[in-house]
């Protein structure tokens, strides 16, 4: 994996929370960037940009777009990490979505760390991606106990 571009995302805006950034998410996040850096791999993750929400209200809604855009088009693997709230419910985040559809459109593996299968609030074409683009499902339960399952994932598809 070495000299690949990973793109890791997720929520940022639904995660703040009044005390901060969802310590659980973060966590999960910070552990994904961590065993892919040590791979050697270059990540990209807006999370770590900015600074998980503390830089977020000055980020501009064309400095994020062309930002994540530009990252998904150099990317090797998108990895979005898809957690559920309380209630079993996908967490909201939009701008996984609409990245989401940028790497079936330019063809990136997808590395997906969320429940297996896709829980509660999973929409239809979440769902069915997998038939439509090259979608790994790393469940998220497994990965907190084993985090080199994501890197086994990212590698099948670094390997191509």
């Amino acid at each position: 994996m070495k000299n690949s571009n990973i793109f890791i995302g997720g929520p940022i805006q639904y995660a703040i929370t009044a005390t901060g950034f969802d310590h659980p998410l973060k966590s999960i996040i910070e552990t994904a960037i961590s065993v892919v850096k040590l791979t050697g791999a270059t990540v990209f993750s807006a999370h770590r940009h900015e600074q998980f929400g503390v830089t977020t209200p000055q980020a501009t809604p064309q400095l994020v777009s062309t930002r994540d855009f530009h990252w998904m088009k150099h990317c090797d693997v998108f990895v979005p990490i898809l957690p559920l709230e309380s209630d079993s419910c996908l967490l909201r985040t939009d701008g996984t979505h609409i990245e989401l559809g940028w790497a079936s459109a330019f063809d990136r593996p997808i590395v997906m760390i969320t429940t297996s299968p896709i829980a509660n609030g999973g929409s239809h074409l979440l769902k069915g991606l997998r038939h439509i683009a090259r979608v790994t499902l790393v469940d998220i339960n497994q990965f907190k106990q084993n985090p080199q399952l994501l890197i086994h994932a990212i590698a099948a598809y670094c390997q191509e």
